[in-house]
């Protein structure tokens, strides 16, 4: 569903998977690192070794009890670039296909929220508006997190619904729930 132009890298995705299925599969046809999170997004890492994959598992098998996991989804590491501000990842609201709200990520950064950055770059606004726009057939209402990379492109980071998916500093409930009306 979502053009490749958008892309920085391989992602792919496992719906209703056991995890011992799609550990056999991502030793034959993926190669370490990759980053690999559960789409109830209770866990999620980079793995690099058996270890790393082991260690997953267990964290998966332990939520499991509390959250029912319903799949995952594997991708490559992507290289995103970092500021004094943290990592230049931005989440931007959509509803009905308008982009209402757009928001830096400082979470875990340990910046006071009054000095944290509030302008959102022209090229991250113009990448979300053109998602938007060229994804209107498949796409109606959601979350979509981006970035600035190191080799300096744009990439999408992750796409969700709206239940998955907890506010950035700036994007202002009040402003997303009027969207609705």
């Amino acid at each position: 569903f979502v053009d490749p132009d958008f892309l920085e890298r391989k992602v792919q995705w496992f719906p209703e998977y056991e995890f011992s299925a799609m550990r056999e599969y991502l030793k034959e046809h993926w190669e370490y690192p990759y980053f690999l999170k559960s789409l109830s997004k209770n866990s999620a890492r980079i793995i690099s070794s058996d270890q790393d994959l082991d260690e997953f598992e267990a964290e998966v098998k332990r939520d499991d009890e509390f959250f029912s996991t319903t799949g995952y989804i594997v991708s490559e590491v992507l290289d995103i670039d970092k500021d004094t501000h943290g990592n230049r990842e931005f989440r931007a609201y959509i509803v009905q296909w308008k982009v209402v709200n757009v928001s830096r990520n400082i979470i875990d950064t340990g910046i006071d929220i009054g000095h944290a950055p509030r302008l959102i770059p022209i090229g991250v606004q113009h990448f979300i508006e053109k998602f938007s726009q060229q994804h209107q057939q498949y796409f109606q209402t959601y979350v979509l997190d981006v970035a600035e990379c190191k080799n300096g492109k744009i990439s999408l980071v992750e796409l969700n619904d709206f239940c998955h998916s907890g506010r950035f500093i700036d994007n202002d409930f009040w402003s997303i729930l009027d969207s609705f009306a």
